[in-house]
This record gives structure tokens, sequence and C-alpha cells, in this order.
């Protein structure tokens, strides 16, 4: 599906026309640009069809070639309008032309513009979050299925008066750049675990290097071992398939800051000798969520002309039980020279992130976020409508969540008591990788995590176990599969810290 801007509605031929129809306080049902439905639009809101609520759409088919299709879009209560509703508003839309087997369509913009709305939505930001809503929507993984079926709506045209139009195309230019970098991220997760093994996810990532004339470095098995990464090398050494590290780097010239993104990818996590329920097991391909969530952002924010220096840390390994696995009271040395006791060889992630965390922090940073799909106590706490946030800075922290305010990704910060940092002591070592006290696992990952951040770093950690791969609830999120939650607001980090 292709998003286009032209100008002067009036002109429109194509055979379907979108118009946005907000509901009004009073006396009036509705309110709309277009007073030539008024009578129709009454009828549909006294028979209960459609009363242009929030996130509602009815198509009318016409009966004849001289007249347009009609797709009707509710917006709701103009104070209720916000970007992540008309993202959402636009993925339904594309899903509701595809459904009526529409191949071009025409999108008003000026009707989805009214009085009363947040000042920030003006013609740019809302044609770039209904394109947003309608590109995400139409990801499909079937790489692997016989018979594919390509999306039949092929284009949808956002008319705009002349002055708005090269606004409008800015959009949607940044909306395709924002849709094409989350579905870097899906596709990666989305591989099956037989696919995507370490230095798989190292060659690709070394082609996304190619193509978005960024750096990249791969350090392999042996170089992992010169940089005493234990930890890294622990996890990895109960598969045939070695362990990495990626460093993938975007550093445009004259960058006055600069910023590490590390993320974590286990590419198929079994829970290694701690060995997880058959059930589900499937899903853990998903357990590098983070290093693809990070590539992702990098790619998103070069493409989006970041002037910031990102450095972009991967450390990836396969968690399985063979006999050369770690097991639990395992002690293993990290690059930082801290050992760590294993006492549950399923806590795996927050181990390569240590010898990552590290590695990051060779060269002076304003940030460092980690991502990880860290925890099932994450999921627990906050389900699958937020990611877990930690950090060791207020301000840093407030600065990531007014970005994420501006991308309505969700994300709820939680404590790191002193009383978990105690909690995760070792008597065998400095440390162990699990908590003595039931509750607060997020939290207690999360102070693990903390040991390895260098003194004055300014350090955040995104738990992202529970948004990482979908519940099918979002209308631009598939109904199963990666999420790509976490790339928008990672991005926006990068650009604005």
């Amino acid at each position: 599906m292709k998003i286009h801007a032209k100008a002067n509605f009036n002109n429109a031929t194509e055979n379907t026309h979108i118009i946005g129809v907000f509901s009004a306080d009073g006396k009036t049902k509705f309110s709309t640009t277009h007073d030539e439905f008024d009578d129709f639009l009454s009828t549909l809101h006294e028979q209960g069809v459609f009363q242009a609520k929030k996130a509602q759409v009815y198509f009318v088919r016409a009966l004849d070639d001289a007249s347009p299709n009609l797709l009707f879009a509710g917006l709701g209560k103009a104070t209720e309008c916000t970007g992540e509703s008309l993202r959402s508003l636009g993925a339904l839309l594309a899903k509701k032309l595809e459904s009526e087997k529409i191949s071009a369509a025409a999108l008003d913009l000026s009707s989805f513009l009214i009085k009363g709305m947040d000042k920030k939505l003006n013609t740019e930001a809302v044609a770039q979050c209904l394109a947003e809503g309608a590109l995400l929507s139409a990801y499909k993984f079937d790489h692997y299925q016989s018979e594919k079926k390509p999306f039949k709506l092929e284009n949808v045209f956002f008319y705009s008066d002349k002055k708005g139009q090269n606004a409008t195309k800015n959009a949607i230019a940044q909306a395709e750049i924002c849709a094409d970098s989350v579905f870097i991220a899906r596709d990666l997760s989305n591989e099956p675990g037989s696919h995507l093994t370490p230095m798989e996810l190292a060659k690709r990532t070394q082609q996304f290097a190619k193509k978005y004339h960024l750096s990249c470095k791969i350090l392999d098995k042996k170089t992992l071992e010169k940089e005493k990464m234990g930890a890294l090398l622990g996890v990895g050494q109960g598969s045939t398939n070695p362990p990495c590290l990626i460093v993938l780097e975007h550093k445009p010239k004259g960058a006055k800051k600069k910023i590490a993104l590390v993320g974590k990818a286990v590419t198929f996590d079994s829970g290694g000798i701690s060995i997880k329920p058959g059930q589900g097991m499937e899903d853990m391909k998903h357990d590098m969520s983070g290093g693809a969530d990070v590539i992702a952002a990098t790619i998103l924010a070069a493409r989006s002309k970041c002037k910031n220096h990102i450095l972009c840390v991967v450390p990836a390994a396969e968690n399985m039980p063979d006999g050369n696995a770690i097991v639990p009271s395992t002690v293993l040395k990290t690059r930082n020279g801290k050992t760590i006791e294993v006492q549950n060889t399923d806590a795996e992630g927050r181990l390569i992130l240590s010898d990552a965390l590290d590695y990051a922090q060779d060269t002076k940073l304003d940030a460092i976020v980690d991502v990880a799909t860290l925890t099932g106590a994450v999921v627990l706490a906050l389900s699958s409508v937020a990611a877990g946030l930690m950090g060791n800075d207020p301000a840093t922290l407030e600065k990531f969540k007014k970005c994420a305010e501006e991308t309505e990704e969700r994300f709820v910060e939680l404590p790191i008591f002193q009383e978990y940092i105690d909690d995760i002591k070792s008597k065998v070592a400095d440390i162990k990788n699990i908590g003595g006290d039931r509750g607060a696992g997020s939290q207690k990952a999360g102070a693990f995590l903390k040991e390895f951040i260098k003194d004055g770093n300014k350090w955040i950690h995104l738990d992202i176990a529970g948004t990482a791969w979908s519940n099918g609830k979002s209308p631009y999120n598939p109904a199963y599969g990666a999420t790509g939650h976490s790339v928008r607001t990672l991005a926006k980090f990068a650009m604005t810290l």
C-alpha cells in the first residue's frame, strides 16, 4: 500500500471517498465539513448505525459508477481526538477498505480537522498519524507461507489544500520511514529460532548498515573471549550456534551528544537447564525483541536525520540446555570483573546485558538505554498495556517520558528500592541473577542491571516483555506476532536528547 499527497479534494477521481465526522455536544449530533451528507448522517445517527463515535467507521457502497463509495470515519468529540486515536483510526480505515476490496481511495484531510482539537494536531500531524496507522496495519509476516495474500488496497490519496500539500508530503514520508523501521523490528522478532541464529542476526544487521549508510562491526566468539565477556559466553555455551556482539553505529558529523541503545537478543530461549514449560515456548523466538527494537530505532533515527551519535549494542545468544550448558550454581565472571551466581538459567537476559552494558560504556555517553523482554513479572504488573520503565536519573527519565507522550507508546515507571538491590546479593559471588524474596521480579532485574552502570552515567531500563508481541487489541498491531513497541519512542529520545 502506498499513500500519496494531493491537493483539492473536489477534484478527486478515486472511486471511494473517506470523510471524517466528529460527534458534537448540544443540539448538533455531528460535525463535518461536508454538509451535503447532513441528512444522510442524521438518518444513520437516529437509527443508531453511525454516530461518529471515536474509531467508528461506516462504509456505503455506491449503486452506480457516477457516484463514489463513501467511508465515514468517526472521530468522536474534538477534545477526545489524539494522535493515538488517529493512528488507530487510520488502521481501521485501511482494514475496512481492504475488506471491501477497494484498491484506491481519496481521503479529505480537512474533514479530520476541527476547532477544539489539541493545537499540536495540525494538518501535518494528523496526516502522519493517519498514515502511520494505515501503513502499520498492512504488515504481514508470510515469508514461510506457500500462498501469499497481498494487501489489495494499493493506493490512498491524502487531499489537502495547496498550502498544506508540502506538509502532507513530509508527513507521509516520515510515516513511511517509521513503518519501514517498525517492520524491521517485527520481521526480525518474528523469524523462527531455526532461521535467526545469533550470527544470522549479525549478518542481517550488516546488510541494514550497508543499506542505510551506518557502520557495523561484529564481535565473534573469539573476540568475546578476548574481551572477557564471561556472562555472554556463558549463556551461549549450551548452543551449537555461537554468541556474538553486534555493534551498529550512526555517527553524523558534528554530533554533540552520544547515546547508547543496548538490546537483549536471545534468538531463542529454551530456559536452558532451568527449562521452560512446553506450552507457549514457540513464542520464545521473540526473546530477541529488545535487540530488534534498538536496531530498528537506530535505523529510524538515522533516516530521520538524527544529529546525535547513536551507539547500538546488541548481545546475541541462544539459550539451550545441552551438556555444555551452564547449570544453576554456576559462577560467571563478567567483563567488568564482577562475578554472578547463576541460580536460574532462565534469567539469562540480564546476564548477556551485563557485558553489553559494560562494553557500551567504554566511551563517554550522555545517556544509555537498555531494552529487553526481561521478566514475566512485568507482564503480571502491567499486562500487555505498557512496558516497565526504570532508571537512575530523574531528569533523563522525564525526558524519555515526554518522548513517550508524543509517540503515545505506554511506559510505567517502577522503583528500584535498596531492598531490591540487597536481595540480589550473593553468598557465593558478588551478585546473583534472581532475588531470594518473592515479588518485584522486574525491579530486581533492574537492580541487577544497575550494578553494571558506571558512576555518573545516566541510565534507563525498559522491560518490554508484555508489549513485545501482540495480543491483537491494537488496530495497527498484527493479531499475532511482534509489535515493534518502543521503536518510535527510542528513536525520538535519541533525536531529542
